[in-house]
């Protein structure tokens, strides 16, 4: 199976980090779910606590970096609804951020819409992560969307 969220490059994982926390900050509440994603996440990529910490909170200026390949920014997408879904409560906000960074990320037009609408159901069928990854892997076999 592709591994969606592997990045090798420092400053695209800083700016992904980034990303994540402004999402899970838009309502203003950092939900135990929320942080323990984003602790997860830096596991994953041999980021302690601490240092996602000095991240988060010291490191807060670094630029929008866009990943190099397709599936890496998949992989961010992936985060983000995973993200998204964590507390299970779906904000407004947080669908139109999610719009705004996957628009950031080389999303074509046409496919944000259908986006948004696999996040709302995936809310509201209490899909797992699991499901989640199904729908957006579909994405990366067309490649004239991304």
């Amino acid at each position: 199976m592709l591994q969606l969220t592997r990045t090798t490059n420092n400053a695209i994982l800083k700016s992904h980090f980034l990303c994540l926390f402004e999402l899970a900050m838009i309502d203003d509440d950092l939900a135990q779910a929320e942080r323990q994603y984003l602790y997860d996440i830096g596991e994953r990529h041999d980021i302690s606590r601490e240092q996602m910490h000095q991240i988060l909170f010291h490191e807060p200026h670094t630029p929008f970096v866009m990943p190099e390949s397709k599936e890496e920014r998949i992989g961010q997408v992936f985060d983000l609804v995973c993200m998204m879904l964590a507390d299970n409560k779906l904000d407004e906000r947080e669908v139109e951020l999610c719009i705004k960074l996957a628009r950031k990320l080389g999303f074509a037009e046409n496919i944000l819409s259908g986006l948004v609408k696999a996040l709302i159901t995936a809310a509201d069928d209490d899909a797992d992560h699991e499901a989640v990854r199904a729908e957006l892997e579909i994405y990366i076999h067309y490649s004239e969307n991304i």
